[in-house]
């Protein structure tokens, strides 16, 4: 790391170039099976890791699972009505108290947890120490519109799908830890 800057770095996974497919593994057969997904609605894979004080900036996009295998992060997560994006960086943004906190939950997330931000949540992260995980967009049954790209797409018709209301995505569910079997 470089003295006073955080660096955050994530990359997209390419499906051939994965060292190992997670769609085989029977940690994502537990995780489909609770989020009645399979394969074909994953969309997105990222890979990101950084040092202390680094993060995601402030962005949404569509339902997404984030497994962190090392380190510790804070997350901030704001309701689908109150989203918004920022070029800012997390630490900057959430220390300087530059957002109004009373729209912004808050979570840690810890190794071997997996937090689940639903479709539309704005969110941002904080890393304590280097934290390192993987980022997967899926694409949620009840809302197929986004297909794993920021922003909406518009139908075949031309037209912008609705915007739900505030009360249609639940609020993102931290699930425990995964458990090994022997």
């Amino acid at each position: 790391e470089f003295p006073g800057v955080s660096v955050y770095h994530a990359e997209h996974i390419q499906p051939r170039s994965e060292p190992l497919r997670l769609e085989d593994t029977q940690y994502f057969k537990e995780l489909s099976k609770i989020l009645d997904i399979g394969p074909i609605n994953l969309s997105s894979k990222q890979l990101f890791y950084g040092g202390d004080r680094s993060g995601a900036a402030l962005h949404c996009h569509s339902a997404a699972f984030n497994a962190l295998y090392v380190g510790q992060k804070d997350w901030f997560l704001i309701p689908p009505h109150r989203a918004a994006l920022s070029g800012m960086a997390a630490e900057k943004l959430w220390s300087d108290g530059r957002y109004r906190k009373e729209h912004v939950l808050r979570c840690t997330q810890n190794a071997g947890d997996v937090i689940l931000v639903p479709d539309g949540w704005g969110h941002s992260t904080m890393s304590h120490g280097f934290a390192m995980g993987l980022g997967i967009l899926y694409k949620d049954k009840s809302d197929q519109h986004h297909g794993g790209k920021m922003g909406r797409r518009q139908d075949r018709s031309g037209k912008q799908p609705e915007r739900r209301d505030e009360h249609s995505s639940p609020p993102p569910t931290p699930l425990p830890p995964h458990q090994h079997s022997p």
